[in-house]
């Protein structure tokens, strides 16, 4: 009994370290889909035409993050709200 609840103990503090984690994921999509919205406002039109390497390089020099993350981001998710955990 007492080995389980400190299973439990355990697995708690486990579940709140990945809720921690999705939580500063979920921010960091927030910010790079921010950004691109902003360059999609900034450009009107001629956001169609721009390559997407050169899109994921501007995001890339105002997040410092690489653009293979960018391009996972932008193309595998969308911008969540954090009040829903």
């Amino acid at each position: 009994m007492l080995m389980h609840l400190l299973y439990l103990c355990k697995y708690s503090d486990f579940m709140k370290n990945i809720k921690q984690r999705s939580i500063k994921a979920i921010r960091r999509n927030n910010e790079i889909h921010d950004i691109d919205m902003t360059l999609r406002k900034q450009y009107g039109d001629a956001y169609r035409d721009m390559s997407r390497e050169s899109i994921y390089k501007r995001i890339a020099d105002k997040t410092g993050y690489c653009t293979k993350t960018i391009a996972w981001i932008l193309n595998h998710t969308t911008k969540e709200n954090i009040s829903d955990f």
